[in-house]
């Protein structure tokens, strides 16, 4: 319970910070990770079964934010899309990793699959942070 409360406390607080100080690829990956997390939540399967096998929803939803953020890295003249990206995609070899295994691995990958997250939002935080340095720079 409060690793999902810290989960949401942080994804709340890089809304927060990107809303207010992001330029619009900052505002656009967010999106995507915040649209990804949401539909993640309401996909995820019940508790006797979740993450005992690959979650189907979970997998649609992460393939989706994948091809999103190669989207976005690629259009983008940012640099942290590409983080962001490979992050995720790190995250997505949590599904093959649950795919392959012999034996239950629900705690790790439930871990994992949440743990990829993070340094999602710091990339996105810096590239908020670096966008907001540049546009101070270019006012004085």
């Amino acid at each position: 319970m409060i690793m999902l409360l810290v989960f949401w406390a942080v994804l709340i607080g890089s809304v927060i910070i990107v809303l207010r100080h992001g330029g619009q690829p900052e505002r656009i990956g967010l999106a995507i990770m915040v649209v990804g997390s949401l539909l993640s939540a309401l996909v995820v399967s019940e508790m006797p079964v979740r993450f005992s096998s690959v979650e189907p929803g979970i997998f649609a939803v992460d393939t989706i934010v994948l091809i999103a953020l190669f989207l976005l890295a690629m259009t983008s003249k940012r640099f942290w899309p590409l983080w962001a990206t490979s992050f995720h995609g790190a995250g997505m070899m949590t599904h093959l990793a649950a795919s392959i295994s012999t034996h239950s691995l629900t705690t790790a990958y439930a871990l994992l699959q949440g743990f990829w997250a993070y340094p999602m939002f710091v990339t996105v935080l810096l590239g908020t942070w670096y966008h907001r340095q540049d546009s101070l720079l270019k006012t004085d």
